[in-house]
């Protein structure tokens, strides 16, 4: 990580994320979706992941699509000209930790 001030060079340049400033009035809030239900849990993990680097991990079923796209679409409000990144594992991959 390079210190703030010093400019970079080469392919990652525009990938910055210090680049992307964000909108100031939509940072200051964080919206969910009308319509589903609120679980104490999921708004805690969403709660942590808007502010620190996060890892998810809970059984199926409980809701860790739902707690991504929240946070991506909150993400997105807030610095419009990033891209979010969402990684998820591969079946492959999982057959060779788990298998």
């Amino acid at each position: 990580m390079q210190p703030h001030g010093q400019q970079r060079t080469g392919p990652s340049a525009h990938a910055d994320p210090i680049a992307h400033a964000p909108r100031r009035f939509a940072a200051k809030t964080w919206v969910y979706p009308a319509g589903v239900s609120e679980r104490a849990y999921q708004l805690s993990i969403i709660r942590t992941a808007l502010l620190n680097n996060t890892l998810v991990c809970l059984p199926t079923g409980l809701g860790k699509t739902l707690i991504a796209a929240v946070v991506m679409h909150n993400f997105s409000r807030w610095f419009p000209e990033a891209r979010p990144w969402r990684g998820r594992s591969r079946s492959p991959l999982t057959a060779s930790c788990w298998g």
